[in-house]
């Protein structure tokens, strides 16, 4: 599967996932955005750095488009 195929797909599986995140109470989805929360912590370190296999598939990405950068989150009410 081709890395746009793949990125295709997290995006129909996501959206599919809000649409029912969107169902439910405020208290569930709070516990599910902890969880999520938790996961990024536990796993930041694999998630910092690319896969080797996966660099090599966009040669055309250099190592500036690797690391963005510190994420800063955009002010409520305001789209990215």
């Amino acid at each position: 599967m081709s890395i746009r195929a793949e990125m295709l797909q997290v995006a129909r599986d996501a959206k599919a996932a809000s649409l029912i995140m969107a169902t439910l109470s405020s208290a569930v989805k709070n516990q599910l955005l902890e969880r999520m929360a938790d996961a990024l912590e536990k796993y930041a370190d694999a998630l910092a750095h690319p896969i080797p296999v996966e660099v090599d598939r966009a040669p055309h990405l250099t190592e500036g488009s690797l690391d963005p950068g510190p994420v800063r989150a955009a002010p409520c009410g305001t789209a990215r």
